[in-house]
C-alpha cells in the first residue's frame, strides 16, 4: 500500500541526525504538505504498531496500539452500519488507499477539535510518550493580560558597546490567548540521592 511510516520515519531521522551533526540545531518551520503526506503515509500502513508509555503511581503501564488500524475499524463500523454492509465486504477497506485529500481533512478535524478543546475548554493536552526516556510533553492556552510598557531603542556606540534608550512611545500589548508548554519528567527518569 505504499512506503511504510516506519521507513518514513527512519528517513527524516536521518535527515535530523544529518542536520545536527552539521551543528544544525534550528527547528523546521511548518510544513502542512509535510504533515498530511505523514498522515496518509500512516493511515495507509495498519501494520504500523507503536508502543504508547504512561505513569500511573510511579508505575509505567505499556500498550501496543496501531493508529491506522484503529481508524480503518472505526470507519469501516459506521459505513457498514450506515449502508447495511456485512463485515465480509467491509474488511475489503482495509486495503483501500486513502488519499492526500482525507489525510488533509481529517488533520483539519484534529486540529480544530483540539485547539478549541484547550482555547474554549480550558483543557490542555499531553502528547502520548512513546520512549521510555520521553518527558512528559504538554500543551495548554492561557490568557495573557493587557500589558503597557516603554518602548526603547538599542544602539550600538563606537566602542561597540549596546546601550538602551527609551523613545518616548509606549508599546501596549493586548490581552490575548498564547500557546504555552510544559514538560514533567516521569518517575523512571527521577532518582532521588541524599546529597
Amino acid at each position: 500500500m505504499g512506503k511504510k511510516y516506519k521507513e518514513l520515519l527512519d528517513q527524516l531521522d536521518g535527515i535530523l541526525a544529518s542536520k545536527r551533526e552539521k551543528g544544525d540545531n534550528s527547528h523546521g518551520r511548518y510544513s502542512e504538505s509535510n504533515l498530511t503526506e505523514m498522515t496518509k503515509t500512516l493511515l495507509n500502513d495498519p501494520s504500523y504498531v507503536l508502543e504508547e508509555i504512561s505513569w500511573k503511581d510511579g508505575k509505567e503501564k505499556k500498550e501496543l496500539i496501531s493508529p491506522s488500524k484503529e481508524f480503518r475499524e472505526a470507519i469501516m463500523s459506521d459505513v457498514s452500519k450506515c449502508y447495511g454492509i456485512d463485515s465480509g465486504d467491509s474488511v475489503k477497506f482495509n486495503d483501500f488507499p486513502l488519499s492526500t485529500k482525507t489525510a488533509a481533512a481529517l488533520n483539519k478535524v484534529a486540529f480544530t477539535a483540539q485547539k478549541d478543546s484547550m482555547t474554549h475548554g480550558g483543557r490542555k493536552f499531553t502528547f502520548p510518550a512513546n520512549n521510555a526516556n520521553e518527558a512528559s510533553m504538554s500543551i495548554y492556552t492561557q490568557k495573557i493580560p493587557t500589558k503597557v510598557f516603554n518602548a526603547r531603542s538599542i544602539s550600538k556606540d563606537s566602542d561597540g558597546n549596546y546601550t538602551s534608550e527609551k523613545t518616548g512611545n509606549v508599546t501596549i500589548r493586548k490581552e490575548h490567548l498564547a500557546m504555552k508548554s510544559e514538560n514533567k519528567l516521569p518517575a523512571n527518569l527521577k532518582e532521588i540521592k541524599k546529597a
